[in-house]
């Protein structure tokens, strides 16, 4: 997956959610590093479903990447 990540030529917003029990920080980050231009935001103390628990939010952070 690693070469397609790299290829990627798009606009990337990763929203990461601060208490997530089943993707652990480490790995957003690590995926982050990997997408060309990708953009990483956190989400303090959001949970696993922070698309359902804070959607304006989730909008913005796409809304601001897709303005760039």
């Amino acid at each position: 997956m690693t070469p397609l990540l790299r290829s990627n030529h798009g606009k990337l917003a990763a929203v990461k959610q601060e208490f997530d029990p089943y993707c652990p920080p480490w790995i957003a980050r690590e995926l982050a590093a990997r997408i060309p231009d990708a953009r990483l935001e956190w989400r303090p103390r959001a949970d696993h479903y922070v698309m359902e628990e804070r959607p304006a939010e989730v909008l913005a952070a796409l809304e601001r990447r897709l303005a760039r």
